[in-house]
């Protein structure tokens, strides 16, 4: 029974994950970094360009913005508002085994809706935002007394 647990959190986990960003994409509401392009580079592209130096195999960082809409040896891997010339999303649209990315070695690839979800971004702005724990807590406007 105990082991059930960890199982269900896990689906209910997913379901909401999945239904924010159905909801998102309906809606045309602004990507979120945070609940959603954080987790895909975290699981997907951090491994090589993140902020452990000694693993980083890429030789930039996707998880610092000021390096990641810098020009690299390789192109410039954001460019904010133009995702057709934004090296991560030819990276990871590319059928080429040489240059798509993840690469094939990580056992690991996008899903149609993240590579959406990045193209949106980014022609957003790919506006990073810093971890929630280090946002400023912001009390709502409360509601109008009803007279």
């Amino acid at each position: 029974m105990k082991a059930t647990k960890p199982l269900i959190a896990a689906g209910a986990a997913l379901l909401i994950a999945f239904s924010s960003h159905t909801i998102t994409a309906q809606t045309g509401a602004t990507v979120n970094f945070d609940r959603e392009v954080r987790p895909i580079l975290s699981n997907n592209c951090f491994r090589c360009h993140g902020h452990d130096e000694s693993s980083r195999i890429g030789g930039f960082r996707l998880d610092v913005r000021e390096e990641a809409t810098h020009q690299q040896a390789v192109g410039t891997p954001i460019v904010p508002g133009d995702p057709d010339h934004s090296e991560l999303l030819m990276r990871v649209n590319s059928t080429d085994d040489g240059t798509v990315m993840p690469p094939a070695i990580t056992h690991t690839k996008l899903t149609n809706a993240q590579k959406d979800t990045l193209q949106r971004w980014i022609k957003e702005g790919a506006k990073y935002e810093g971890h929630w724990s280090y946002q400023t807590i912001v009390r709502p406007a409360l509601p109008a007394a009803a007279g």
